[in-house]
C-alpha cells in the first residue's frame, strides 16, 4: 500500500482563487457538491479536462457550470455518463447545452435497454449530446505522458476479463469505471456499480470483484453508490486497498426518506478495514448508525466540495499537503488534532440519529 499522510481543511472558496485554469503540473480531481448525486470534475496534468456525470436536474446550471465557470473552464475533453439515474444525468443536459461546441467527445454505456429509456433526464441528455455520443469503449481513453484515464468496465463487460451478464433493469451494475493515473498515484471512481449487496428483496449483480481486479492497487477512490448497502463488498476493498475514500453523498430529501446513505454496513466496512487512513464526505449523509468518537477520527465532512491534487507521488486533499512520507511531527501532530476535533464535533450529530 502506498504512503499517504494528508488531513482535510473545512473550507469555502472561490474555485478560480485557488484553482486558477493554467497548467501547474498537478492532477486535480473535484468530487462536487451536488447533493444526493454525483458530479466529478478532472483537471489533468496538461489542463485537458473531463467531466463526470453533473448531478440530478437543476445541478448542472446551479452548481457544475458555475464551478466550470469559476476556474475559467470554458471546454471539456470528455463527458462521461456512468449510467443514467437522473442523479447522475440530470444536470448533463444543462452543461451540454451551454458549452456545446467547447466538448470533443461525450461517452455513456450506450443506448437505454430499459425503463430510463424513457425518462425526461434520459431523454434532454440525449438531445443534448447530439452527435458527440458514442459507447465508451473498454482500454486507455486518454493517454499524456505520465497521466492516462482507463475505462475498465461497462456494461457488464470487464477489461481483460469475462462480462458479467446483467439484465436489462440492472441499471447500477452497468456503471461505467474509470481508473485515473498519475505517474504513481492511481484513483479509482465507478458511478453506482454493484457488488451483490441486496436492493430490495433482489440481490444485485456482483461486478465490483471483477472490476477489482482489473484495477489493481489505489491510492483514493470514490465510493461506490454513494456508499449504499449495494456496494463496496470486501473483495473491492481488500483489492483496491485505498488510503482514503470520497463519498458524494446528501442530506435530507430521498436520502433521509428512503436510501439513509452512506449504509451502516458499508461504514463498517469501512471502520474494519486495516490501513484506512480518512473517509471523506461532501455532507453528512443520513446514516442510522450511532458510532463511536474512535470510528468517526476517520470521517472528514466537508459540507462542500472535495478537492484532491497531486503531483503523482503524494496528495492532498481539501488544502493539507504533505507531499511526502518524510513529514515532520509537527505535521503529524496536527492531523492528529484535526482527527479528534473531528470525532468531537459530528459523534453527537450522529449519536442522534
Amino acid at each position: 500500500m502506498r504512503t499517504f499522510f494528508r488531513y482535510a481543511l473545512l473550507i469555502t472558496f472561490l474555485p478560480s482563487l485557488l484553482y486558477p485554469c493554467q497548467k501547474d503540473g498537478l492532477l486535480h480531481i473535484f468530487v462536487l457538491n451536488v447533493g444526493q448525486g454525483d458530479a466529478t470534475l478532472i483537471l489533468a496534468p496538461d489542463n485537458t479536462t473531463f467531466l463526470i456525470d453533473a448531478g440530478d436536474n437543476g445541478l448542472g446550471a446551479s452548481v457544475v457550470l458555475p464551478f466550470l465557470q469559476g476556474l475559467g473552464i470554458m471546454s471539456l475533453k470528455y463527458v462521461i455518463a456512468t449510467h443514467y439515474d437522473s442523479d447522475h444525468i440530470g444536470g448533463l443536459d444543462e452543461v451540454l447545452n451551454v458549452i456545446g461546441s467547447g466538448i470533443e467527445k461525450v461517452y455513456d454505456k450506450g443506448d437505454a435497454r430499459n425503463s430510463k429509456s424513457s425518462t425526461l433526464a434520459y431523454r434532454r441528455y440525449v438531445t443534448a449530446t447530439g452527435n458527440k455520443r458514442s459507447k465508451i469503449p473498454l482500454g486507455q481513453l486518454y493517454h499524456n505522458d505520465s497521466f492516462s484515464i482507463t475505462c475498465i468496465a461497462v456494461d457488464g463487460a470487464i477489461l481483460n476479463s469475462t462480462t458479467v451478464p446483467l439484465d436489462a433493469e440492472d441499471e447500477n451494475s452497468a456503471s461505467v469505471v474509470l481508473l485515473v493515473s498519475f505517474k504513481d498515484f492511481a484513483y479509482y471512481t465507478g458511478g453506482d456499480l454493484t457488488g451483490g449487496g441486496p436492493s430490495g428483496s433482489k440481490k444485485t449483480r456482483d461486478v465490483e470483484s471483477r472490476a477489482a481486479v482489473a484495477v489493481g492497487d489505489v491510492d483514493a477512490m470514490k465510493l461506490n453508490h454513494h456508499g449504499s448497502i449495494t456496494s463496496t463488498n470486501s473483495t473491492l476493498l481488500n483489492v483496491l486497498r485505498p488510503e482514503v475514500v470520497l463519498i458524494s453523498i446528501g442530506n435530507g430529501g430521498k436520502n433521509q426518506s428512503g436510501f439513509h446513505h452512506p449504509s451502516q454496513e458499508v461504514l463498517a466496512r469501512l471502520f474494519a478495514f486495516k490501513g484506512l487512513q480518512a473517509i471523506y464526505q461532501t455532507n453528512l449523509g443520513e446514516s442510522l448508525r450511532n458510532y463511536s468518537a474512535e470510528d468517526y477520527k476517520l470521517v472528514r465532512i466537508a459540507n462542500g466540495h472535495l478537492k484532491l491534487e497531486t503531483d503523482g507521488a503524494s496528495y492532498a486533499i481539501n488544502g493539507e499537503t504533505f507531499p511526502d512520507d518524510q513529514h515532520s511531527i509537527r505535521s503529524a501532530t496536527s492531523a492528529l488534532t484535526y482527527a479528534a476535533s473531528q470525532a468531537i464535533k459530528y459523534a453527537p450529530l450522529i449519536a442522534k440519529r
